[in-house]
């Protein structure tokens, strides 16, 4: 049992810190802080199932050339 996100383990990278939570073949469940001013980088899941859930703050994703704001409370 997981009680509390910050309990985890951190994984920084320059514009985000990365929680892993649990993984298997198609499932990543991450928790992702993104600094703010900060972007992650365009890559692509191509073996695997992502849900984004904003749990603070805004920003933007872009899924197949289309950007779209989110905010806290938005889903991906």
């Amino acid at each position: 049992m997981i009680k509390h996100i910050r309990d985890l383990a951190v994984s920084p990278e320059p514009y985000a810190d990365y929680r892993p939570i649990f993984e298997t073949k198609r499932l990543n469940v991450t928790s992702v802080s993104i600094h703010p001013g900060e972007t992650v980088p365009a890559h692509t899941h191509q073996d695997e199932d992502q849900v984004y859930w904003v749990q603070s703050g805004t920003g933007f994703v872009e899924l197949d050339g289309v950007r779209t704001d989110v905010e806290a409370g938005s889903a991906v």
